[in-house]
């Protein structure tokens, strides 16, 4: 597995880097917290500027940076698509990726011009253990779709509903999700 870590990370941020075209000065509060092996894009003022205009705001629970990742094969060796979306917004409300990483912004993460999920985040250890278990029977040709979205999470009080075990009325949530920033498939290699 260290091997095929090693080099889909690699490749993950290749891609980000070339993708991204310009060079950023990083904020050193995200030097401290992210370092190889870290996920990065640019991210600017992308998470005020979608939600501040967004219509259902007003039911905002905390702003948002979204991760979703998709594979190819399960890790089992089931094929699970054939080709990847040319559109990434088709993907966007699919409930079926390997890894849906969701975090909140209240944090230093706000004022960084990143945004990036670290490998060895404890809080937030979805992505080694969903991405992780997944590299250990990945092949090479097996493929990640890595989404990355800002946005957020939302009380849906309309749709509330009586939950008999419970007793008690529960308010669903819903994320509001603003077009993908960055999209990139990675490929394992050997």
């Amino acid at each position: 597995m260290g091997n095929q870590k090693i080099v889909v990370t690699g490749m993950i941020m290749l891609v980000f880097l070339v993708s991204s075209f310009t060079l950023v000065d990083l904020d050193p509060g995200y030097l401290r917290a992210f370092v190889y092996g870290s996920i990065c894009v640019s991210n600017g003022s992308l998470v005020k500027s979608f939600n501040g205009s967004h219509p259902k705001y007003g039911n905002m629970v905390e702003d948002q940076i979204y991760w979703k990742i998709y594979s190819n094969y399960d890790k089992v060796g089931n094929k699970l698509f054939d080709n990847w979306e040319s559109d990434p917004a088709k993907k966007l409300h699919q409930n079926t990726p390997l890894c849906f990483i969701p975090l909140n912004t209240r944090s230093a993460i706000q004022g960084w011009n990143t945004s990036g999920v670290d490998w060895n985040d404890t809080e937030n250890n979805d992505l080694q253990r969903d991405v992780g278990n997944w590299l250990v029977t990945a092949k090479p040709g097996w493929q990640l779709y890595i989404l990355h979205m800002v946005g957020f999470r939302r009380n849906c009080p309309n749709n509330k509903y009586w939950d008999v075990p419970r007793q008690e009325y529960i308010i669903p949530i819903a994320f509001e999700m603003a077009k993908c920033i960055a999209v990139c498939i990675a490929e394992v290699k050997e």
